[in-house]
């Protein structure tokens, strides 16, 4: 199967846990993404929940009417 490179930015520090993470669970970033990224395809979906903060929404709808 080809193989494409894929590139984007990442905290540092996050890098540095997700990699140390994956580490322990047998597997690498690389791995980890491809994973995730098959999940989405056939799910259509997140493969968690992702949810708005309420204060952040709210703040964000004042910033919105002025």
């Amino acid at each position: 199967m080809a193989q494409t490179l894929v590139s984007f930015r990442m905290d540092p520090e996050l890098k540095r846990q997700f990699e140390e993470t994956c580490g322990l669970l047998g597997m690498t970033m690389t791995t980890a993404f491809t994973m995730l990224a098959q999940k989405m395809v056939r799910e259509q979906r997140l493969p968690f929940e992702v949810n708005i903060d309420p204060a952040y929404a709210a703040q964000k709808r004042i910033g919105l009417r002025e």
